[in-house]
Order: structure tokens, then sequence, then C-alpha cells
């Protein structure tokens, strides 16, 4: 018998028919998992006229929406592997996706013409991309709530006989989802249909998810921990409210008016959430947790919350890992504040020294595996021969774990600043600048140095303008060792961020060497 993800959607909605699987907070559109069901398979149709089959890909250049999740699902029901792409991606950067993936339909939203509009002038998309498919959202949100599309007038009506997915196997590929590329150039990793059951198991597994919670999802289904969240609240009966485009004073109002349980926020979205005026007399008694990832969330906002009763699951994944890997616990969240907590279900995890060897305590390079580590780099066997040793997969981060396992992520390995033959952990350096009341944000990077090698710059995002160099400095004076102090502190009004809430310190680095 086949689990594949399709499978599972026509499942739920035989099992919760009439219950609400997604909510659009832009537009207003709500829908049951049947219905959901039905527009998957209008949207099967749609991709098998266009003459795809079992294997091919199809980009999506789509907002959070019923499309996305609709042909996301139609594609797992019929064995083509979906392509999500970054909505903030520059022309070159999606003709790059496009060609390496040989996407042979691209899905893009009305409000990305213009930037497709460039990928058609390269030669060799043409020659990949059989077929350029315009959606308009809001022409869609009318037409999805009598089950149709309005993606290119394709006629989505001609419904698909059920079942369909019995032809698609658990380790036939889902999708391909590139890499940041905050370190390098993006990689196509490849997960299947097991490895995202798998991950979606860890998560429910690991947290408190109950069938008919309400979860409010502020992050793009592009990222591996928005879309793995969009397959495990389909699988626990979870009604997925959407927020297209992150607001932190509508996120307070939605936690209230939603009776949200549960909500997923990077720190950044946490962070800001904290500056809204008033936050503190929101109602927020459905919520029982924030589940925060993709970068080390600062103690402060952590305690914050705590003082407004809201608890704060940390936890630390990767796009290879299919979202799944450590998370600390409800009962440990006090106790272990800036842990991550230890590895999921289905999940281990050490860390591997300057010798190669392996510890389960200890500081390392943090290896991992399970059966939701990626298949493979799309296309480029000398990197996933290079990621994997044996099971394990080298994720490139260091980390401490514990004399109890709990894992203390540091930094990534190419993020370390070796200034006069000592490492320094960015991130280390950042939680301490955090904590001065006039900082918003903190990214922290190496500036070369003739005579250390590399020398510790703090870049800042303040609340005030009075806030000075002088003042970062004797902030950290006594609560870091003084190798690890910053010698420079500039200050900008915005961090550079991907879609995901990471931070581009390559970007950075980029931006104050040219001024």
């Amino acid at each position: 018998m086949n689990t594949n993800i399709g499978i599972a959607l026509r499942k739920r909605s035989e099992n919760s028919p009439d219950l609400e699987a997604f909510v659009d907070t832009l537009s207003g559109l709500r829908i049951s998992f049947r219905q959901l069901n039905e527009y998957s398979n209008q949207c099967a149709a749609c991709i098998t006229e266009l003459g795809v089959s079992k294997g091919d890909r199809i980009g999506l250049l789509l907002p959070n929406g019923l499309e996305f999740i609709g042909l996301f699902y139609a594609a797992a029901k019929l064995g083509v592997v979906v392509v999500p792409l970054n909505t903030r991606l520059t022309a070159p950067e999606l003709a790059f996706m496009l060609q390496d993936s040989a996407a042979k339909v691209f899905f893009f939203g009305k409000e990305f013409s213009s930037t497709v509009s460039e990928v058609r002038l390269d030669p060799a998309c043409n020659q990949v991309v059989d077929h350029w498919c315009e959606s308009d959202s809001n022409d869609t949100v009318d037409a999805a709530k009598d089950m149709q599309s309005s993606l290119q007038a394709m006629l989505l009506t001609r419904g698909v006989g059920e079942p369909l997915g019995q032809h698609v196997n658990d380790d036939d590929n889902l999708f391909i989802m590139y890499t940041s590329g905050t370190t390098g150039a993006p990689k196509g990793v490849v997960h299947s249909h097991q490895t995202i059951m798998w991950s979606s198991l860890c998560w429910m597994a690991n947290i408190d998810v109950r069938y008919r919670d309400r979860l409010l999802l502020p992050l793009p289904m592009f990222h591996v921990a928005a879309l793995t969240t969009v397959i495990f609240s389909m699988l626990r009966g979870v009604t997925l409210v959407s927020m297209p485009v992150f607001d932190p004073v509508r996120m307070w109002e939605l936690l209230q008016e939603e009776k949200i349980t549960l909500a997923g926020a990077v720190p950044a979205m946490l962070n800001f959430m904290l500056q809204v005026p008033g936050h503190e007399q929101k109602n927020t008694d459905y919520l029982r947790a924030f589940i925060s990832g993709a970068a080390p969330l600062p103690e402060t906002i952590i305690e914050q919350y705590q003082q407004l009763g809201i608890q704060v699951m940390q936890g630390y994944a990767l796009t290879e890992s299919g979202g799944g890997g450590s998370m600390l616990s409800e009962e440990d969240a006090l106790s272990r504040i800036g842990s991550a907590g230890k590895p999921m279900m289905f999940t281990d995890i050490c860390v591997v020294d300057d010798n190669g060897e392996k510890h389960s305590k200890g500081t390392g390079e943090i290896w991992m595996r399970a059966k939701h580590m990626m298949k493979e780099y799309w296309n480029r066997p000398d990197a996933t021969a290079e990621a994997f040793e044996g099971e394990w997969f080298k994720t490139g981060d260091i980390a401490e774990i514990d004399k109890d396992g709990f894992i203390y992520i540091k930094d990534r390995i190419k993020d370390m600043i070796i200034s006069g033959g000592e490492n320094v952990y960015p991130a280390e350096v950042e939680s301490v600048i955090q904590t001065h009341p006039a900082v918003l944000e903190v990214a922290v990077i190496g500036k070369d140095d003739e005579k250390w090698g590399e020398t510790v710059h703090a870049v800042v995002v303040a609340s005030r303008t009075d806030l000075s160099e002088q003042d970062i400095l004797e902030h950290c004076q006594g609560a870091i060792s003084r190798y690890k102090q910053p010698r420079f502190v500039s200050f900008v009004e915005a961090l550079p961020r991907n879609a995901s809430g990471k931070v581009l310190k390559r970007e950075l680095k980029l931006k104050l060497k040219n001024g």
C-alpha cells in the first residue's frame, strides 16, 4: 500500500470532510478538506492537460494561497515534482532554478509578471519550459469559492476520477527546494513523499498538536518549515490559517480573531511583534505556543513572551532535513532557555570534533541521521557525496551538546570568525548585544584585519538615533571575553534577510565593503 501525500489528503477529506482545512486571511476564503481535495483534483486535470507526467517538474512562483496548495497536492497525486520558488528572487536566480530543475511548466502569479518577462528573455529557459501559466490571485479567490481556477483559463472543471495517487510510490520525488544561498550558490534539495512523511511524524510526535487545532502560518510556503507545516496540518486534521504577508499588528489581531492555538514565526517576526504598541492587551487565551526556528532565538525574546504568558518553542532544522531536527519541549522551556532542545523522535544528532570523531556530548559540527533527510542534491552527485558520511548528514552548523543532551546552536561553520587563532561564534556575540534595550536587531560578521586575520564587526538596528558605537562596546565589556568583543560597530536601518527570515551575511559584508 502506498502512503504518499496525495493519498493522505484524500483520506483526510473522507474522514473529516467538513472540517475547515484552509483560511486565507487576505481574501477571507475558507474551504473544507472535502473542497480542498476536489480542488486538487481539478488542478491535477490542468497539469495533465499540459502534458506533464510522473517525474516531470513544475515550478511555482505563487504567494501563499489556495492555488499553491491545490497545485502542490495535485502534483503529489500525479507523481509530478514541485519546485517551490522564492517570490523575492531576481530574474537570473529564477532562470537558473528553472533550467537546473528542467521545469516543464511554470505557474506564476500576475504580481511577478514583470520579473518573469525578464526570465523569458533567456533562450535556455524557453528551451526547458513548455508552458508559462500566469495566475491572477484576485480572480482566483473569487473563482475558487465556486471551486474553479483562473490559471490561464485552463479547463480545470474537467474533474479527474478518483483514486489518484495509487501509482505514486513512497520514495518518488515530491519536491525540489533550493537552499537560500546565504553562503554560496543554491542547490536543489530533493525530498520524497517518504522523507516528508517522516518529517511530519517528527513534528506530530514532539509538539502538542491536536485534531481541530487552528495554526497560524505567516511564513512563505516555499520555505521547508512552512511546507512541512502545511502537510502535517493535513495529516493531523488541523485548520491552517494562512497569512500571505506578515504584518506584526495584524498578527496579534489574527491570534485573537481566529482563536489560534498554535502559530509559527521566525525570531525576526517575534521581535517585530514585541514592538507593536499595546500588544500586552491582546487576548491570546487560546494560544498554546509559538513554534520558532530558522535562526537562534535571543533569550530576551523568549523571556518577554513568557512574561505575557506565551510559550515559545524553539527548534532546529534544515531544508535538507525536511524541517525535522531538534525541539525544546514545553517542560524544559524555562529551565533551558536558549537551547534548541533534544533530537526529535526518529532523529539522531551528534557533534563531530576537528579530528572527525563523533561525540554525544561536547562542541563540534552537528551531524544528523534520520529517515526525513533529503534524498540528494538535484543534479549534484558531488555535493551529495560531500554532504553525507554514510547515513550521517554534515550540517555545517556548530553546536554544543551539554551533559544532559540539550543542544545549543553556536553558529554556521562558514559564519565563524577566526580572530588571532581564536574561534568566535557570531551568535554568541549577537545574543549579548541583543540584550541592550536600544537594540532591535543585530548581526555580527568578520572584518578582514592584517594583524588578527579577522576582527569582530557588529551591525546594529537601533530603536533610537543617539545609540553610539561606544554604547555597544561598553555593553559588551565584562559580558563576553575580550577577543569576542566587537572592534567595529555599524548602524543600519534594516538587516538584509531572505524570505525565511535569515540574515544574508554575505550580502551584508558586501554592502559594508562597498560603502
